[in-house]
């Protein structure tokens, strides 16, 4: 009986490691990309065409992103849609 609750107990802190690994991996492989504010369409944050990269700039599994906003340049920051968010944000002068 105490080996079987010994093997178990192994047999899950093996599975919280390889899940633990498997998130840090995932993590690691992120894409990382610098995003540059030009504002050409107009002021709204979700329109990739004020974008340098074309793309707008929202953090997924697979992506991350350094957002650069140059000094007196206006931005309507309405983040919108299903799991879109904006985990950390900085605004410097």
């Amino acid at each position: 009986m105490l080996i079987n609750r010994m093997s178990i107990a192994r047999v899950l802190c093996l599975m919280m490691v390889g899940c633990f690994l498997l998130v840090a991996t995932a993590a690691v492989a992120a894409e990382h990309k610098t995003a540059t504010w030009e504002g050409d369409a107009n002021d709204d944050y979700n329109n990739p065409e004020n974008w340098d990269i074309g793309e707008v700039p929202i953090n997924t599994i697979d992506h991350t992103y350094t957002v650069v906003i140059p000094a007196a340049m206006t931005v309507d920051f309405n983040v919108l849609g299903s799991g879109h968010q904006v985990t950390q944000l900085s605004l410097c002068a």
